[in-house]
């Protein structure tokens, strides 16, 4: 007997697979396969978060010829980013220490000289003597010299992914552009996720980057998209949901492909289709999708009422002085229903924090340079607090980021939901 397909293979969100129902878009996997198969140029995937990024990459790349590394807001350097790459790649990396010791703890250490090993590490047994390394000694701050290991490696044909990138302080992000000047001209692709929304972000830091990225943009999923998903995935299911359905289902996607998959699987859960029945079903419930929709709020509730907590907490210390405005910035996010994918004026979030301030005294330009101040400033404030995947001021316009909190925003009881963040004024 054949198994039938279950209801998580076709909708929902998944990292372990890809989705049954996954649709190819021209503009965007014929870019990228071509990419792959016909240019040795860096490839750059960027977009909100959640917006089908690693699906995407996943669907075209074969997961054996990829080496993945997963930068956190606590890798400090390239060179940390460097000993990811090597240790996935089985690599074994010692600090040498210059000089003979008994003790593990003294000795002068090398920091910038490295020994890398493929197999096993051999240790001599008298604690007086160094340690008998073997393979090579590189600057593991040099392209160059990592590019040696991973050629002795048979590795250096392989594509390296870096996903997550904007969880790298800037700085980082800055000196690895530089690099990828070099790890192209030595041949080692790399493939770059990023939930950044502008072109043109890493050429920015490095403009030699002009002529060798190919920048694919992950949005926008256009509504004929989302159709497709749905016909796909009823067919695969053997199920029919009516227009009546398909409709309130779209109409709460805000452009994202994530909302649309689980709003698809747990409305299916709900109409008790687990796996592909024998004879086709209709699927014609609303009561269906409105339990959908309030599931999924509270899944996402604890998550952004922390995030938000967090950046109106942000500086707390010096918020008086600079008039408490990420609380406001945050209660703005909150109450805010302008979710533009062109983006929300300095204008319009000053006029919101006058007339919500407490401090109802200051003067206009005092309030207008302060909420400036703090603004240019809010994505270092979110990525201190690593909550950088919310929204980002550029250009004097505040963005939203991920699409998830605006599905959340626009159905969760705002007023009561907000009362769980404090006013930073009160002890």
């Amino acid at each position: 007997m054949t198994e039938r397909v279950k209801v998580q293979e076709v909708f929902g969100v998944r990292s372990d697979l890809i989705i049954e129902s996954y649709v190819e878009r021209e503009n965007i996997d014929d870019t990228l396969k071509d990419a792959i198969e016909n240019s040795k140029k860096h490839i750059v995937i960027y977009g909100g978060t959640k917006q089908g990024k690693t699906s995407l990459l996943n669907k075209h790349i074969d997961s054996t010829s990829v080496i993945k590394v997963y930068p956190s807001v606590s890798t400090n350097s390239t060179d940390e980013l460097y000993r990811s790459l090597l240790r996935e790649v089985g690599a074994k990396i010692r600090t040498d220490h210059s000089e003979s010791t008994s003790s593990s703890t003294s000795g002068k250490v090398v920091a910038s000289f490295i020994k890398v090993f493929k197999g096993e590490l051999s240790h001599k047994e008298d604690q007086g003597e160094k340690s008998n390394y073997v393979n090579v000694e590189l600057n593991i701050a040099n392209p160059q010299d990592v590019y040696g290991v991973l050629k002795d490696m048979e590795k250096e044909k392989s594509i390296v992914v870096i996903d997550n990138f904007h969880n790298l302080p800037n700085e980082i992000q800055i000196k690895f552009s530089k690099d990828l000047r070099t790890w192209n001209d030595l041949g080692l692709r790399f493939v770059i996720l990023g939930i950044w929304k502008e072109q043109n972000y890493l050429t920015a830091y490095n403009t030699e980057l002009l002529e060798r990225i190919i920048e694919i943009p992950i949005e926008p999923w256009e509504m004929e998209d989302f159709e497709n998903v749905i016909s796909k995935g009823e067919v695969i299911l053997n199920i029919q949901f009516s227009d009546e359905l398909k409709n309130k289902i779209l109409s709460m996607t805000y452009g994202s492909i994530s909302i649309l998959q689980e709003l698809l699987k747990v409305s299916c859960l709900n109409a008790g289709i687990k796996e592909a029945p024998e004879s086709k079903i209709e699927i014609n419930n609303l009561e269906y999708v409105t339990k959908a929709i309030d599931k999924k709020v509270n899944d996402y509730r604890t998550n952004y009422i922390n995030k938000l907590k967090l950046l109106a907490g942000a500086n707390v210390t010096t918020q008086a002085n600079s008039l408490y405005c990420y609380f406001y910035i945050a209660k703005f996010i909150f109450f805010n229903e302008d979710y533009s994918e062109s983006g929300i004026s300095k204008e319009v979030i000053y006029n919101f924090v006058r007339a919500n301030i407490n401090h109802t005294e200051v003067k206009d330009k005092v309030l207008r340079d302060t909420l400036s101040s703090q603004l240019n400033s809010l994505d270092k404030t979110l990525a201190k607090k690593n909550i950088h995947d919310l929204v980002t001021f550029n250009l004097g316009k505040l963005y939203f980021l991920d699409p998830l909190i605006k599905f959340y925003l626009f159905n969760c009881n705002k007023e009561e939901d907000f009362s769980y963040i404090p006013e930073p004024w009160i002890n």
